[in-house]
């Protein structure tokens, strides 16, 4: 039976996030934010924001707007499918986000240091096929069992990734990696 878009948009949780907020969490189903300036040496007390069941319910994650978010957090989110990536963001970990197919970057995100997609499995590899990512920064790539994501989609995305020092592509299909790698090269 296929949801109607109403029954869908009460999955859609409005967060609005503080001008300071630079680190955004998801874990065990609450949502937590952390302020931009925080102490170098000691973590910065997480701010919890309501609790809301987001760990089952989040189909759609939209940070395009969020200027300030560096670090996404949001591993395990089971039906999360969704996702668009701030524009400042340098650390990102969607790991064992089992439904997460589709994976966009706001403006390229051209600081980009760590992506850890490790058990993504429904990740569409049209996710890195466009040129939308700029993948200069990136040194840390984990791609590991997105069993969807191609050779070719892998070679797309690595085609800028000058500065990559930690590539963990286990359980890919890596057919026309090379061969894809020779075409842009």
């Amino acid at each position: 039976m296929r949801r109607s878009a109403r029954d869908e948009s009460r999955h859609l949780l409005p967060v609005g996030l503080a001008p300071d907020c630079s680190c955004l969490g998801l874990s065990d189903g609450v949502l937590s934010a952390a302020p931009l300036a925080a102490p170098p040496i000691a973590p910065p007390p997480l701010r919890e924001l309501p609790r809301v069941s987001l760990k089952s319910s989040l189909l759609l994650l939209d940070l395009s707007r969020a200027q300030r978010v560096c670090s996404l957090a949001a591993s395990g989110m089971a039906r999360l499918r969704t996702v668009r990536l701030p524009p400042s963001a340098k650390a990102v970990c969607l790991e064992a986000c089992s439904s997460l197919a589709d994976l966009r970057p706001t403006d390229g995100c051209p600081d980009l240091l760590s992506l850890r997609l490790d058990g993504c499995r429904q990740l569409r590899g049209a996710s890195f096929a466009d040129a939308s990512w700029f993948a200069a920064s990136l040194a840390e790539l984990d791609l590991s069992w997105c069993s969807r994501v191609e050779g070719r989609d892998v070679a797309a995305l690595l085609r800028s990734a000058m500065s990559l020092r930690s590539l963990s592509l286990r359980g890919l299909r890596l057919g026309g990696l090379l061969e894809a790698s020779e075409q842009s090269g």
